[in-house]
């Protein structure tokens, strides 16, 4: 590529300045297609947006994308070119799954009345779902500073609703270390207290959302999780229907297994 004059790289994707052989012009010819992400300023190229898609989607961050660029021989993503590619996808993502679970929110609901199902006298059609919470961190995660908690419908086997809990914002800790005002930014810090607690917290906001959450006015009048007390206790004293506990089969399983091996070694 003799005639290549120049190059200008973005993230993964380069624009080249090609000089013509016959006329001299020069072109610039880009490695990836562009898209309008805002209002004004340069396109964004797809082949950034889509790295920062794949890296949401594998559950991975800046530091392992850009481990496998290396390893690939291709050039690396600064960190505010990929902080800004993953906040425009994530938006995307964040819609997309909120509209899916309002989706199968109503399949539960249709399945529920093929099944026989009627509502209550409270105008409310009962659903059994399975909800549990995990952390984005290894172990027990009592001091993880995210969690994430999703609904299942019991018929469907789909997620009909997700929240997450948060207790830092980078922008916000910036802000604060140098004693002044963060700049606006989409902050999602909803949550103070220990990390323990967001289970109870986030079970409490999903099931007072059921009610509300489609054209089709339901409850989650079964509640299928694990044996932890303080989440059916917190349900129990904020959400304003009756909700049934169940056990499901793996924690029952498990629970029944570790009884019995304590019992042994104790015999």
């Amino acid at each position: 590529m003799f005639n290549v004059m120049a190059e200008k790289k973005f993230g993964i994707s380069s624009t080249f300045a090609i000089q013509c052989s016959i006329c001299s012009q020069t072109n610039h010819i880009s490695t990836s297609k562009q898209h309008r992400a805002g209002s004004r300023g340069p396109k964004a190229f797809d082949a950034n947006s889509r790295v920062a898609l794949a890296a949401l989607d594998n559950g991975i961050g800046f530091s392992h994308v850009n481990s496998i660029l290396t390893a690939l021989d291709i050039p690396n993503m600064t960190r505010k070119t990929y902080k800004v590619r993953e906040r425009e996808v994530g938006k995307i993502a964040e819609g997309v799954a909120k509209a899916t679970c309002k989706v199968m929110f109503d399949k539960e609901c249709e399945l529920v009345k093929e099944n026989g199902g009627t509502v209550d006298t409270d105008g409310l059609l009962p659903l059994s779902v399975s909800y549990d919470m995990g952390w984005s961190k290894r172990g027990r995660a009592h001091n993880s500073l995210t969690g994430h908690g999703a609904v299942m419908g019991s018929l469907t086997g789909k997620a009909l609703d997700f929240t997450t809990r948060n207790k830092f914002c980078r922008t916000c800790q910036s802000a604060s270390q140098t004693g002044g005002n963060p700049k606006p930014h989409d902050c999602r810090v909803n949550h103070q207290t220990s990390s323990k607690s967001m289970e109870p917290l986030g079970a409490v906001e999903l099931f007072k959302r059921a009610p509300v959450q489609s054209n089709n006015p339901a409850k989650y009048a079964v509640f299928i999780g694990d044996d932890d007390c303080s989440t059916l206790s917190k349900i129990r004293e904020e959400v304003v229907y009756h909700v049934e506990k169940w056990s499901d089969t793996v924690h029952a399983k498990r629970t029944l297994i570790n009884h019995l091996h304590k019992l042994k070694c104790e015999t």
